[in-house]
């Protein structure tokens, strides 16, 4: 009589004790420890539900109760099936779950209209009840207890159930006479289990939702506990049982496309109208159909979790997930909770005893402390230096990383006599420290002692990141040091040169390092040898380089020679593509460029660099048509002839097609065949000889003064010369005769250039347009006799070297950039605090300025003004001098080369020596 009603009172106890810890958790902030929990433990906990509905759905279908896997609990009960009915429901619930997990998605996609998308679900959901009574009341319309319907083993419906009001179960089970208080006490510790298994089960429903259904934003734990808990109390209070998140339903309806609430809305105002009616529902829905309900819900946990999961789990994990669902099927849920996360403890224990906690092992000899050493010390250091070791530990050490800390000292302890002295154990990266590590750093000293090495703990981590007690006990141990490692390296360094300086000290230890010398004296003349070959090898090589450019560089002075040509280009090919390898200006045409510079007037403000799909600027740039080239290397992709029509770049056909090609007037091509059109007006190019070769293209061009076009080669802007019939393998003179009928005509002869501008005493053209290719021209226009002002300074040029060394005061930048004068007159300035700046240097056109302080490697230590009203200047940076000495800008030849060295070394020294003579005993004492 008491049994129903204490069952009742003692699942309400659990749902308000569920209740009560939930909001604990979410009032405490704790719920977001949860989202810690590990991912094996949730896929094996929903995986397992998902098994166990399937299997319940199996259970409803056949009308039997089942136990473990799939067996029945009752093997009696197995003679009263009918096969057909067992066979026909078991098909049935299948064909129900498929219309839920296939048919609803497949019908959605074929209908436009949002609300007759809506009406899928609960159309095919119903659609098999409906069916079922058609049939039903076609043969058999009775429904009675002790019709067939309910009668056959599997029957069709449920038993009936009596219909009585909802407040019934309140009159008759929640009486508190009927309660039995020394049963529910002598079970409130299982109870209190069963409450917190409750708890731990809402906790992964809500972790699952959130791992394979996440939303914009993050679930937040503590708001979704409290609101559960606050709901599971009053569920409790009014005698319900417990619920929570359901991962099962939810997750479908994620997939079905679900976005807002109105399902659970929908689905709890339903059952709130149900609870009201008290309506018999089990009593009327077919047996096949709750079946298939359950199997189409099991089913989805179960691929979710179980199947699309197993690619981004390692074989451990897989392994636990598993062993969870095998537990739950054998036992129960709650058992196989505990398997899955004692299986998980036990993966990280594995995983924490494979982390690496050994950052690095360094030597003295190749890692030494900031002190400054001369180089006799550092000498000594490199020899003896093996004697001090470091090893850097890093993360959480515990007794699963004691293998590989005792490991790692036994690889530099092997018993040999290049076994250190002294080992620093340097733990400033270290995390954490337990205290079996402690036992094993004491054993570890006690056996290094034995043979004579120190082991000597440094750097050690402070109490904020280990524990206050673990810091004690690490400061307490006696070869424990709260020194810094670079502290104690320094101590180890001057051991090591003392014990150095006593043993020269030691005269016979001299005459035995004297006898090793004369021993070692073949290994120095041997390694004397190998150093002179190596250099000699490297100097061949160099040689060759410069022998390779210069014989390019004739090839293309004598191809200039006989075609009468304005400038050539050398295209190479490298790795399908056609690169800019070397250009030639010949000097007619030099000194055209830089009369063309001379006659124009320097902007004020400094010039920009062009674009690379205009001409920019002013020709003032002295930049050549070759360094203004749209592109400095070109894509060599196949292309069809040009005389199929289509338009195509003439140097990609001609290196292509292996055919010379001649553009007899560039201003009436297009774009495509020559991109340079624009480019070559401006610069008065009309005519374009293109020259293949077994490696490039030689590109020739013409001015309209240098050239006339021959008669032949009028009528077309194109033509396909029969020159050379096949690839060239050198230039030679033979071999190009025959081009030299197309370019005809003299090279014309340019004015001089204005002497005022002393360019042409110092400066060859070629060398001079090399300079500008590479460097950057600044203009400017002072007055000579305004006031000295940081306004007039040239940007870029003028640094004062800092007179507070070692002051707070940023350091100035490096000077990077020298200047060659191109016209006016510009001065070098001493700077003196509290004196007017000390003129030490004027310097004329062609002068080269600020190259002093550049190979020095210092800030500028002196001040750059303009004197003249205008002035312009060549600004080279370190690197752009560096591509001219050594010949590797496709701007400048080896005679350009040489002159601008030669020039470099002249200026120079002429700048050294004047500033020298200009300094007087005045200015010195300043």
């Amino acid at each position: 009589e008491k049994k129903v009603p204490t069952a009742f009172i003692t699942i309400a106890i659990v749902s308000i004790l569920m209740g009560l810890i939930l909001v604990g958790l979410a009032v405490t902030k704790s719920a977001a420890f949860a989202q810690q929990l590990p991912y094996p433990v949730l896929c094996g906990f929903l995986g397992s539900v998902g098994m166990l509905l399937m299997r319940n759905a199996i259970s409803i279908l056949i009308g039997i109760k089942l136990k473990w896997v799939c067996f029945p609990s009752d093997n009696n009960d197995v003679k009263l099936i009918d096969l057909d009915l067992f066979i026909f429901h078991l098909v049935l619930g299948v064909v129900v779950a498929l219309l839920l997990l296939k048919a609803v998605p497949l019908v959605r996609k074929q209908i436009k209209n949002p609300w007759g998308r809506t009406m899928v679900m609960p159309t095919i959901f119903i659609l098999p009840v409906v069916i079922f009574y058609i049939v039903a009341m076609i043969q058999e319309p009775d429904l009675s207890a002790d019709s067939e319907l309910r009668q056959n083993r599997p029957s069709w419906l449920l038993g009936s159930v009596e219909w009585k009001p909802f407040w019934y179960l309140w009159e008759t089970a929640y009486q508190p006479s009927l309660w039995d208080f020394a049963a529910i006490a002598s079970t409130f510790p299982l109870i209190l289990a069963t409450a917190v298994l409750c708890v731990v089960a809402a906790i992964i429903n809500i972790a699952g939702i959130e791992a394979n259904a996440p939303q914009k934003r993050s679930i937040n734990l503590n708001n979704e506990c409290l609101s559960l808990g606050r709901a599971v109390l009053l569920t409790g209070i009014l005698g319900g049982h417990p619920g929570h998140h359901v991962a099962a339903f939810t997750l479908p309806m994620k997939a079905d496309e679900g976005k807002l609430r109105v399902a659970p809305w929908t689905a709890s105002t339903l059952w709130l109208i149900m609870f009201f009616a008290s309506a018999p529902l089990s009593a009327v829905v077919p047996r096949f159909f709750f079946g298939g309900c359950f199997l189409q819900v099991g089913f989805g946990l179960a691929r979710t979790f179980l199947w699309d999961n197993r690619k981004a789990m390692d074989w451990p994990s897989m392994g636990i997930i598993w062993a969870t669902v095998l537990v739950a099927l054998l036992a129960d849920l709650n058992v196989a909770s505990l398997v899955s996360f004692f299986l998980t403890a036990a993966d990280f224990v594995r995983l924490s005893m494979n982390t690496k906690v050994v950052r690095a092992v360094d030597r003295l000899d190749m890692r030494r402390s900031p002190t400054y050493r001369t180089m006799r010390e550092l000498k000594v250091l490199q020899t003896y230096g093996h004697k001090v070791m470091c090893l850097y530990l890093e993360g959480y050490l515990f007794w699963g990383t004691v293998d590989e800390v005792t490991e790692a000292f036994n690889d530099l302890i092997d018993g040999s006599p290049d076994d250190p002295g002294t080992i620093y154990v340097d733990l400033r990266y270290v995390t954490g420290v337990e205290l079996s590590v402690l036992n094993t750093f004491r054993k570890l000293h006690r056996l290094a002692g034995s043979v004579g090495i120190k082991i000597i703990l440094c750097s050690l981590p402070g109490p904020d990141i280990v524990s206050p007690e673990i810091y004690t006990l690490l400061c307490k141990l006696p070869f424990a040091s709260t020194e810094d490692v670079l502290e104690l390296l320094e101590a180890s360094e001057n051991s090591i040169l003392e014990l150095e300086v006593d043993f020269q000290n030691d005269q016979t230890l001299k005459m035995r390092d004297q006898l090793k010398d004369e021993i070692k004296a073949d290994s120095y003349w041997y390694r004397k040898v190998m150093t002179s070959w190596v250099e000699w090898k490297k100097s061949l090589r160099w040689q060759k380089h410069l022998r390779r450019n210069e014989e390019k560089q004739h090839a293309m002075v004598e191809l200039s020679t006989i075609t009468g040509g304005a400038y050539v280009i050398r295209w190479e090919y490298i790795e399908d593509t056609l690169v800019l390898g070397q250009a030639y200006n010949p000097p007619w045409r030099a000194e055209q460029l830089l009369r063309m510079m001379f006659d124009s007037q320097l902007p004020a403000a400094d010039i920009q660099e062009p674009r690379s799909d205009s001409l920019g600027g002013d020709a003032t740039r002295i930049r050549t048509f070759v360094t203004r080239s749209v592109d400095r290397q070109r894509k060599a992709k196949a292309v069809q002839g040009i005389e199929s029509g289509e338009e195509k770049d003439a140097l990609e056909t001609c290196w292509r097609h292996q055919k010379a090609i001649f553009c007899t007037d560039v201003r009436k091509l297009s774009k495509a065949s020559f991109p340079r059109k624009e480019l070559a007006e401006q610069f008065n190019i009309s005519m374009v000889l293109f020259i293949p070769t077994i490696d490039g293209v030689f590109e020739v061009g013409g001015t309209s003064e240098s050239s006339v076009i021959p008669a032949k080669f009028a009528e077309t802007e194109i033509q396909v010369l029969r020159y050379p019939e096949k690839p060239l393998a050198k230039l030679d003179s033979d071999g190009l005769q025959g081009l030299a009928e197309i370019f005809e005509g003299a090279s014309p002869q340019p004015r001089s250039i204005v002497a005022s501008h002393n360019l042409s005493k110092k400066l060859s053209a070629n060398l001079l347009l090399a300079l500008a290719s590479e460097g950057t021209i600044r203009s400017f226009s002072f007055g000579i006799n305004k006031a000295v002002d940081d306004s007039i300074v040239m940007q870029n040029m003028v640094h004062v070297q800092s007179p507070y060394k070692g002051s707070d005061m940023e350091r100035p930048p490096l000077a990077d950039h020298l200047y060659i004068i191109l016209s006016g007159t510009f001065g070098t300035f001493r700077r003196l605090a509290n004196h007017p700046d000390v003129l030490l240097l004027k310097s004329p056109p062609g002068s080269m300025i600020g190259a002093e302080d550049v190979w020095a490697q210092r800030p500028r230590s002196v001040l750059l003004r303009c004197l003249s009203e205008n002035g312009a200047v060549i600004s080279l940076s370190r690197q752009a001098v560096q591509r001219i000495e050594l010949c590797i800008s496709p701007y400048v030849g080896l005679l350009e080369s040489e002159e601008f060295a030669e020039y470099l070394k002249h200026e120079m020294s002429l700048n050294t020596l004047a500033v020298a003579y200009s300094a007087s005993p005045a200015d010195s004492a300043s």
